[in-house]
């Protein structure tokens, strides 16, 4: 059985490795940063490198309309996202600063957003909580108290 990926499977799955391997980053390197630096000036670098990337991933990935009609499409929910990430970013400095560790930190708030989601998508979106969603919420409770227990 010699089956070949189409673009559409390549991308399905090189998404999900891309976010991962940078979620993965993204708590090493906010737990490496310096507790001398203002968290206001390590934000501030770190959206210049954004926007820096930013504009480079614009030109990976052209559009068929030039940026000024493509920012004419940009909806809330992008300006909104930006107030999400600066809290996401400020959030977990804090946290690391004030002595969470690497390992108990990421898969706690993981544990706590994924319960809020299963509800959100319940609630807003009519997703369907099915018997494995179910037994995937028990897990991540329980998940939540192991993890939380001191030793």
């Amino acid at each position: 059985m010699n089956r070949h990926l189409n673009s559409k499977e390549i991308m399905f799955y090189l998404s999900m490795i891309i976010a991962i391997i940078s979620i993965v980053f993204y708590q090493i390197f906010q737990k490496g940063i310096s507790n001398n630096v203002n968290p206001a000036v390590s934000l501030i670098v770190t959206y210049v490198i954004a926007i820096i990337v930013s504009l480079i991933l614009y030109f990976i990935f052209p559009s068929t309309e030039g940026f000024r009609d493509s920012l004419k499409n940009v909806n809330y929910a992008s300006y909104l996202l930006g107030f999400a990430v600066v809290g996401i970013e400020i959030g977990f400095l804090l946290i690391y600063r004030s002595g969470w560790k690497l390992g108990i930190a990421a898969p706690f708030s993981s544990s706590i957003t994924n319960v809020l989601l299963i509800f959100i998508g319940l609630v807003v979106f009519k997703e369907h909580l099915t018997g494995v969603k179910l037994i995937g919420l028990l897990f991540c409770m329980v998940g939540i108290f192991m993890i939380s227990i001191k030793p």
